[in-house]
């Protein structure tokens, strides 16, 4: 019981906007933004992405924000022969994270974050003269990266895996632009 209720204190403390955050501007923020998704080695069956995404960001404690955000990444399709024959894949994803960011700069300057959350995966490959096969599988994700901030803007790049807990074979790195909107 102890142990719980330092673990909610702690919860609370870092989602407790500071009396410095209120005071610099709005507390919390929409965000929009869009992320090319380069596809990593042994990744083979997925062309280059591009991710619209949404999400928020709010002020946690000092230079900390918590962040959220959902997409769709799509991917361009990608072939491959084995043998005498092509294979033609079409894949896309449905990630939804949420993490910290560290900003010490404040509103312009680098920025570093971390995100944890479900990944959704569908493929679909056709073979000449044959049924498409499609294939949808779901995991853990993890994106991992920094950026830098003007006002309202970040540009950030990534690390991106996901199919966690065996994030062998979907790893990427992504480049992106976000806009924050004040709420």
């Amino acid at each position: 019981m102890r142990a719980r209720s330092s673990v909610l204190c702690l919860v609370a403390a870092l989602l407790a906007p500071t009396a410095a955050a209120a005071e610099s501007g709005p507390t919390r923020a929409a965000t929009l933004g869009l992320t090319a998704v380069q596809p990593l080695p042994p990744w083979k069956d997925a062309g280059l992405g591009l991710a619209p995404w949404a999400g928020f960001i709010m002020p946690a404690w000092r230079d900390w924000k918590v962040t959220g955000r959902a997409g769709w990444i799509g991917h361009l399709d990608k072939e491959q022969n084995v043998g005498s024959e092509s294979i033609r894949y079409q894949n896309w994803e449905l990630p939804v994270l949420a993490g910290i960011e560290y900003s010490p700069a404040g509103e312009r300057g680098l920025l570093f974050s971390a995100e944890l959350g479900y990944v959704l995966q569908h493929t679909r490959a056709e073979y000449l003269n044959e049924p498409a096969a499609t294939a949808t599988d779901h995991g853990g994700g993890i994106a991992v990266g920094g950026g830098y901030r003007i006002n309202g803007l970040q540009i950030r790049v990534q690390y991106f895996m996901f199919g966690l807990p065996d994030p062998a074979k979907q790893k990427a790195l992504m480049f992106g632009v976000r806009w924050s909107l004040p709420m």
